[in-house]
């Protein structure tokens, strides 16, 4: 048995989702599928998947062991029995990566509607005699336990047998000699049913009403039709009557329609109404309500405002939906941002700045996402803001991209004159890079000398030129001070002199030296003819 994601192998570690057993029943026509979540995650809806196909959802409380009762297939020989959460799952312990979420309701703008179609019995049966009527099956599956009739795309057919013995009659159903269901009763003084139970595991169990001059029938034949499809019906009043969407018959009894667009606030009444064969319209389903909450528009421009790592400062574009608040999701420096849980626990916001908690670990980086929330609905930009602490936890401004060397301008003249040039890509640059820095260190030794990495003076700096479209460059120029190997690197620098990553300095190696070269060996003269 494999559960935890059902779409296979790469979606994260299924033991990191669920514990889960099955217990196969003794009929072998379903399975009691146990599963509970791990800890941590809070009360969810989980989906039942049974070979990779949702059956329905299930409410778990948080810490509690939930059963699903799974249907085996007609026939099947194995089973993929599968318990998926539906939302977030952010939390390192129980990371499953690129699965397709499906939101709880409260936060979902598009309504699913799920029924079945059900058949009808309204053709009277063939070669009974007359005896049988009032045909009631449940559990019927078009090509499984029943045969297609051909031309009749939504038809199903099936035999039947009516035996008498001892005052006693038997009714058996059948496809092609393999029974489907049975069931006896004593002949009544009127018309009386006959109880008719599952065979073999078919699924198939029903009743039938049967005359009291019932005599001896064989191979009498039963047909029945589903619907030829079954419309939608959604209003903003009780009963719907706008017919939204028809989804046909294709042989499934159950059949799921989602509405393929986001719907606006408010209250919503569905119901479905059956087409046949004939284009009758049958039976409209009772209504059901449903509320949709929209989630307000996200804030914007989330930008650092001041303050060091004891009180940072954030400013935002509130969210332009009126009535909206806001959270604060904060990851600290080396941890993980929950989106779980809003950091302050429970923070909610109406201005349009907000105090982080103290900031501890620096140096390091620190993220933060806030979002905008109204009526308990929750928008979900995952607009990240990077917050960069120094050693002293000083805000570190925002950095530019780191630079590249252009290795076919790399030259040294004059023995120790080196020259290159840097180029540059502002694509996504957090901030604006004006300049390239050069620095150059011995291939043991740091830059700026001493003991560890100084990067307040470069040897050499350039403003950027634009090259072509995002991309710019800096030609650079640096005199190194003695013969031998040399580590030259590279930063990008802001106008306020905020640099790239010293962690990602781009680097290479040069041999230099302003030695005289020695004379050329064994040189001789003589007259040549050309």
């Amino acid at each position: 048995m494999r559960y935890g994601s059902p779409y296979g192998a790469g979606y994260g570690s299924p033991d990191n989702h669920v514990f889960a057993r099955m217990e196969r029943n003794e009929a072998n026509t379903d399975v009691l599928y146990f599963f509970t979540p791990r800890a941590g995650l809070g009360n969810a809806w989980f989906g039942i998947y049974r070979n990779a196909r949702l059956l329905f959802s299930v409410y778990v409380e948080e810490g509690e062991t939930a059963v699903a009762r799974v249907p085996i297939p007609w026939a099947a020989s194995s089973v993929s029995v599968v318990a998926l959460r539906h939302g977030h799952c952010s939390d390192p312990a129980y990371r499953i990566e690129r699965v397709a979420a499906v939101y709880e309701a409260v936060e979902n703008r598009r309504v699913s509607v799920q029924f079945d179609f059900k058949p009808a019995f309204d053709i009277p049966p063939e070669g009974d005699g007359g005896y049988t009527s009032a045909w009631s099956l449940s559990g019927l599956v078009q090509g499984r336990n029943c045969r297609f009739v051909e031309g009749f795309p939504t038809w199903g057919q099936l035999d039947f047998d009516i035996e008498i013995d001892g005052g006693n009659a038997t009714v058996t159903v059948h496809k092609g000699g393999y029974e489907i269901a049975a069931g006896t009763a004593a002949i009544g003084g009127t018309p009386f049913t006959v109880t008719l139970a599952q065979r073999n595991g078919s699924g198939v169990a029903g009743s039938v009403l049967v005359s009291n001059t019932v005599a001896a029938v064989a191979d009498a034949t039963l047909d029945f039709r589903w619907p030829r499809e079954m419309q939608i019906l959604r209003d903003t009043e009780d009963p719907p009557a706008e017919v939204v969407d028809t989804v046909p018959f294709e042989g499934k009894n159950t059949a799921r329609w989602t509405e393929p667009a986001d719907l606006d606030s408010g209250d919503y009444w569905y119901a479905t109404r059956p087409v046949s064969d004939t284009g009758d319209l049958g039976t409209e389903s009772a209504s059901l309500e449903v509320s949709v909450l929209a989630a307000p528009a996200a804030p914007a421009d989330v930008m650092f405002i001041g303050g060091d790592a004891a009180a940072t400062i954030l400013g935002f574009s509130p969210s332009p939906t009126p009535g909206a608040t806001h959270r604060l999701y904060l990851q600290e420096i080396g941890g993980e941002l929950n989106l779980n849980d809003p950091d302050p626990a429970g923070t909610v916001f109406d201005a349009d700045s907000v105090q982080l908690p103290a900031i501890a670990g620096y140096p390091g980086v620190a993220r933060a996402i806030v979002r905008a929330v109204k009526d308990g609905v929750e928008e979900r930009n995952l607009a990240v803001l990077e917050i960069e602490y120094d050693a002293a936890g000083d805000v570190v401004g925002l950095r530019p991209n780191p630079p590249g060397i252009s290795r076919p301008s790399v030259r040294v003249e004059d023995g120790r004159t080196l020259s290159l040039r840097g180029t540059y890509d502002s694509t996504r640059e957090l901030g604006q890079a004006v300049a390239l820095q050069l620095f150059y260190r011995t291939k043991t030794g740091f830059y700026g000398g001493g003991g560890s990495h100084d990067f307040s003076a470069p040897a050499g700096q350039q403003n950027l030129q634009q090259a072509i479209g995002p991309v710019k460059y800096a030609e650079l120029e640096a005199e190194l001070p003695s013969n031998g190997r040399w580590i030259v690197g590279l930063l990008a620098a802001t106008e306020d002199g905020t640099q790239s990553d010293p962690a990602r300095i781009v680097e290479i190696e040069v041999f230099v030296s302003d030695e005289d070269a020695p004379a050329a060996e064994n040189v001789t003269a003589e007259l040549a003819r050309i």
